[in-house]
This record gives structure tokens, sequence and C-alpha cells, in this order.
């Protein structure tokens, strides 16, 4: 940041602790002109205004070290008492240096207003200040008080803020993690099973499996005239990203599950369409449906299991994931067209 980004930034906080604490000056000068202006020797504004901000000016000031104080003291179950007491004691001797200085504000106000007259009682300093610790302590005691709970109610709010920013950084941290192992879980599965099929088809025809380049491209040789395979993909579906490794693991499914067991083989269906503001991807067989293996498994087994996780992980409740057992297996995923948040490096690669 550069220093006049950086002044900029702080200017309009200190220019609000000002304007606060002229506020309650002004308010403060209000309450005391309309007592004492049709007093025997009555206030006028300009004087109420004066004394107004000199007694809310020393209390900003204060503030700052009241402030500070608070943030070294804390309240817990050991040291309560020691703070209780230290406040009191800061509480006591700052109300007596406000009196003081205002005492002391306040004669000189009212002379030069009197025109060289000092009021009666107030001749001296010293009259001054034992009239306004009389009149004044309690009043200074409760403001210390009211600011020093006011310092703790800021700094829990900060300290709350501050763990609820930490607590979203450790959930993005913790998901992508758990999305790192879904994909290292997934990976070693879909490259396990597809050289499973290269190495049997190794057996029967090496420059077959030297030509393969892709999942369904294996799996259409090795089972040659008994698989088909269909894909539909709208132009509008072609630009939206979609997490990687997610349709392998259903396609898997279908031919596993639905195909192989059918002796006359089947078609698998993969169709890519965008409905209004979500990607609906389909992946469908006619083959068998869950049979005894897939429902022992509830459709939960690696491959499927994996693409629930990581979608929850990545789409929270903006995506749905359903199947229909009807004449074959219809898995069906909508997506909203936006990537997800933890696209960049977690969800793509």
């Amino acid at each position: 940041m550069t220093p006049s980004r950086s002044i900029e930034s702080k200017f309009p906080r200190w220019a609000l602790f000002v304007l606060g604490w002229t506020l309650l000056g002004v308010f403060w000068a209000t309450r005391w002109y309309i007592l004492f202006k049709n007093a025997k020797d009555p206030i006028t504004w300009s004087e109420s205004l004066l004394l107004g901000l000199v007694e809310w000016y020393l209390w900003g000031i204060f503030s700052v070290a009241i402030f500070k104080l608070c943030a070294r003291l804390r309240f817990d179950r050991m040291k309560w008492r020691m703070s209780l007491v230290i406040h009191l004691v800061a509480g006591s001797l700052i109300s007596l240096v406000h009196v003081f200085i205002y005492a002391s504000a306040n004669r000189s106000i009212d002379y030069y207003y009197m025109h060289g007259v000092h009021m009666p009682g107030l001749e001296t300093v010293s009259d001054a200040f034992w009239l306004m610790l009389r009149n004044r302590f309690h009043t200074t005691m409760l403001t210390y008080a009211l600011i020093a709970v006011a310092s703790y109610v800021i700094a829990y709010a900060r300290r709350h803020r501050q763990e609820e920013l930490l607590a979203a950084e450790l959930r993005t941290r913790l998901a992508g993690a758990q999305l790192q192992a879904l994909k290292a879980q997934l990976q070693p599965h879909f490259l396990f099973n597809t050289l499973h099929t290269i190495s049997a088809l190794m057996r029967e025809d090496v420059e077959a499996a030297d030509r393969v380049e892709k999942y369904l491209e294996v799996e259409r040789i090795r089972f040659s005239d008994r698989l088909r395979t269909e894909i539909h993909v709208s132009p509008q579906a072609l630009d939206v990203e979609v997490p990687n490794l997610i349709l392998q693991p259903l396609v898997e499914n279908a031919i596993r599950h639905g195909i192989t067991p059918k002796a006359a083989g089947g078609t698998v269906r993969v169709s890519a369409v965008c409905e209004g503001e979500k990607l609906r991807l389909e992946v469908s067989d006619d083959g068998v449906g869950l049979d005894r293996t897939a429902q022992s498994s509830n459709g939960n087994g690696v491959g499927l299991a994996n693409v629930r996780e990581r979608l929850q992980q990545l789409y929270g409740d903006r995506c749905r994931f359903s199947m229909v057992d009807s004449d074959g297996l219809t898995i069906t995923i909508h997506l909203p067209l936006q990537p997800p948040i933890l696209t960049s490096s977690t969800a793509q690669e």
C-alpha cells in the first residue's frame, strides 16, 4: 500500500472519531444553554459551545489511553478482580485530571465572558477545582466506565469478526484439502480400471491398445459392438467450466454395472445442456439398472460417492445429483453456470 493510500484509508476513521466527540460536545452545550439561558447571568451559546467542546474533547483525548488500558486488561476468570481494581484507580486518576483541567478552563472562559470578573466561589483555580470535584466527580467516573465498556464491546466485536474470517479461511482450506483427497482417491481408482482394460486388450490386440487415448475409446474397443456411445453437447454448454473427472466415474459406473452384465451389451449416452441458469449433465444407459452389486453399495461406491462429495464441497446446495432406475440407469447432475468459489486451483485441476 502506498503512503497516500494509507493516509486516505486512515483519515475517515480519525474524522469519525473527532466528529463523534464534537457531536457530544454540541449536545452537552445545548443542555447547558437551555438550563442557564434565563439565569440571572444568562449564558451565551458561544460560551456554552466552548465549554461543551472543552469537556468532550478532553474525554476524546483520555479515551485513547482508556482504550489502550482496556486492551491490556482482560476480565477473565483469574484476573477480573485485579482488572477491576486497576480500572477503579485509573478511573479516579483520569477523573481528577479531567476535573482539574475542565475547572481551569471553565474559570478562564467564565472570566472572559464576564468581562474580567470571576464568578463567586471561583476566585482561584483551587476554589474552582474543589467545587467541580464535588459536583462532577461521580459523573466523570461514570463517563470513564462507559468509555471502558464501549472499548471492550468494540474489541470483542473485532475479535469476533477476526475469528469469523479465520474460521471461513479454515473452512475454505479444509474444503480444498478434502477435494484434493477426493481427487487423490478418484484418480488412482479411475486409472486402475482404465489400465485393467488396457491390460486385457494387450492380450487380444496390441495395436488397438496403442491407439487408445480416452476412456470411452478404450471401452469401445474392449466391448467391440456390444458397447455403443452417444454424446450430445449443446453449443452453449461447450464453454461452461465443470470439475475435471466428474463424468468419467459416471460413465464407468454405467459400463460396469449396466452394460457389462447384459449379454447383448447396450448404449451409454452422455449429454450436456444449458437450462436457464443451470447446466444439466446426464449419463444414462439401457443396461440392467441397479443390479445386486450396485444395490449392495447403495449407489455409493467409490466413483459415485466421490462425485457426490466433490459436488457438495464445490457447490453446496447450488447443485443437484439424482439417479433414476428405469430401463437402465440415468444419473443427472444440475450445476450452476457460474464456477464454484474453489474453482481456480481445486475444482478444475
